[in-house]
């Protein structure tokens, strides 16, 4: 499995789904710590990967308001890019990807859950995030407060029929 480094400037990284909408990444860290290998936020590069995740954001019966946020970095930071085919599936060869790390030099154990690590020590992730290729940041838990979101549009849905101003 191939990484590769580089650093993420200031400014705008793409969309998030939600269904609040005003950012509060306090709230958002005593929601998410210790949920697993993969806690953090998700942040889609492509508006219409974002709108994918509307629905999961309304009731069941598909009624309900949902957000559409622009997410911003406003503390500057190290990025692990990973574009291994296996995110496309989800079959991810989570110790594979930890030796690369290692591999780079970043202190990674096959017992550490990833993203908290990756928080730990300071990196973001990108990747893959569907079979078509989209891409995806994914912010660590432990590294909210370095991100900003700011409302889009609004997205009211009728039996999962969006209407987004």
């Amino acid at each position: 499995m191939e990484i590769s480094m580089s650093t993420i400037a200031f400014g705008f990284i793409g969309f998030k789904a939600t269904d609040f909408a005003a950012w509060d990444s306090l709230d958002y860290i005593s929601k998410h710590r210790d949920q697993g290998e993969w806690t953090g936020l998700y942040i889609a590069e492509d508006e219409a990967t974002a709108k994918g995740y509307l629905s999961d954001k309304i009731n069941n019966s598909g009624n309900g308001i949902a957000y559409l946020h622009k997410v911003s970095v406003i503390r500057p930071g190290k990025l692990i890019t990973c574009l291994d085919q296996s995110f496309k599936t989800g079959n991810i060869d989570i110790p594979a990807l930890k030796q690369a790390m290692r591999d780079k030099g970043i202190n990674v154990e096959d017992t550490d859950k990833l993203t908290e690590k990756l928080g730990q020590l300071g990196y973001y992730f990108r990747c893959f995030n569907n079979e078509d290729g989209a891409i995806e940041m994914i912010i660590p838990v432990e590294l909210v407060t370095n991100v900003d979101m700011q409302l889009y549009k609004t997205c009211i849905a009728k039996s999962f029929v969006f209407s987004c101003q």
